[in-house]
């Protein structure tokens, strides 16, 4: 072999064991159809699409990535055959990064010794941290597993938990904490859509919905702003008032009991069902004070109050509107009227006083009787101050209807 022939295949060699060699690629586009890349670089011009190298990728299981366009590769020829392959990914740049995240311009941070960091174009991410903290963020939302606090820290505009019956653009078998949304009228199921208040703030709320199998309500509440399924504020139903809370307990087959709130602290208890029953027990010691403006007492049948010791009732005014009052333990005895009874006892008394006038001046029984005629003046005078003291039996307190 001559010189010339020598220099020449040797030269070939160098050349084959340069393309063998990693050479520095830009991601123009991934293709995620085939899980390739298009990559550029000077010795492979054009189109030339490779298989993307996944951090892992095994029979059943996988952690996969697909780079976004302007990552760096080193990529080289496998030696069992002529394809390319991706041999690393470059991070020339990252003491760059670690400059921005110190100054917060960058979610990029310092990592310490065994400790990972994913993070995705989209701002999607998550930190394993070495004592035992988790950090996960999509956006400006963000959970924290924190083993250094023995708590988890949530941050998010609206919180929800779903069982298992969930059905996406509905309401029920939900818990909801943060701002109020409700789903879209005419896309529920895709899009949701804010509530907001007269003053254009937005609502927030913390509710739960709890229904059965087949989604009938079985209980549920919400406190804060209280919106309804179709995004509209609900109000009090006897003030109108803009709610702050209200809990709905359904009856198994029809009626519910509700309670609210409004804005005003004006308070409702209804209870539209067959219910039978409602039953308070405080304790034996238990000493109940009820203060208040007015109370109204509507039942529809009967009622009974039963104080073992005593009861005092005490007001400027008191009156029992019954056509059948009765007091006692059996109470039988009719009551006497005091103004016809007045009345009565005053005609009587002037007519018997008048006669023992008469009497008693009479000129024969003067002769007659002289005793009688005494008897007589004294039966008038005890007559005189009788009729004078009928009008005190009437008492300006107590009054009947007659």
């Amino acid at each position: 072999m001559t010189t010339i022939q020598q220099s020449e295949a040797k030269l070939r060699s160098e050349l084959n064991e340069r393309m063998r060699l990693p050479m520095v690629s830009t991601v123009t586009y991934p293709i995620p159809k085939t899980d390739q890349l298009q990559v550029e670089d000077l010795v492979n011009p054009g189109s030339n699409p490779i298989q993307i190298r996944q951090p892992y990728y095994g029979l059943n299981s996988w952690i996969r990535v697909m780079p976004d366009p302007g990552t760096q590769l080193l990529v080289q020829r496998r030696g069992d055959s002529y394809v390319r392959t991706v041999s690393a990914y470059l991070s020339d740049d990252s003491s760059n990064s670690l400059a921005e995240g110190r100054t917060g311009a960058l979610l990029y941070r310092e990592l310490r010794a065994g400790e990972i960091e994913i993070m995705s174009s989209g701002r999607s991410y998550l930190l394993v941290g070495d004592d035992g903290d988790i950090e996960l963020r999509g956006g400006s939302n963000r959970l924290e597993l924190l083993q250094s606090e023995m708590e988890i820290h949530s941050i998010a505009p609206t919180h929800k938990r779903c069982t298992h019956l969930y059905k996406s653009g509905s309401i029920g078998y939900e818990e909801r904490f943060g701002v109020v949304k409700r789903p879209d009228q005419t896309n529920p199921i895709v899009f949701q859509k804010f509530a907001r208040l007269d003053t254009t703030e937005f609502a927030v709320e913390y509710s739960r919905w709890l229904n059965d199998k087949d989604g009938k309500l079985l209980a549920s509440t919400q406190e804060g702003h209280v919106f309804d399924t179709q995004g509209k504020e609900k109000k009090h139903s006897s003030t109108n008032k803009p709610l702050r809370y209200e809990r709905v307990f359904s009856h198994k087959s029809s009626g519910e009991i509700t309670i609210q709130i409004d804005n005003e602290a004006n308070i409702l208890l209804n209870n539209n069902t067959q219910a039978k029953e409602t039953k308070i027990t405080l304790g034996s010691l238990n000493a109940l004070t009820l203060t208040c403006d007015s109370t109204k007492w509507n039942v529809s049948k009967t009622g009974l109050l039963n104080f073992n010791t005593s009861l005092v009732v005490k007001s400027a005014k008191i009156q029992l509107n019954a056509p059948n009052v009765g007091c006692g333990a059996a109470p039988i005895i009719p009551a006497v009227l005091g103004t016809p009874l007045a009345g009565t006892l005053t005609a009587l008394v002037s007519g018997l006083q008048a006669f023992a006038q008469v009497y008693g001046a009479d000129p024969i029984i003067v002769q007659l009787s002289p005793q009688t005629v005494v008897a007589a003046n004294v039966l008038s005078g005890v007559l005189a101050a009788a009729a004078s003291s009928i009008s005190n039996i009437l008492s300006t307190q107590v009054k009947f209807t007659g």
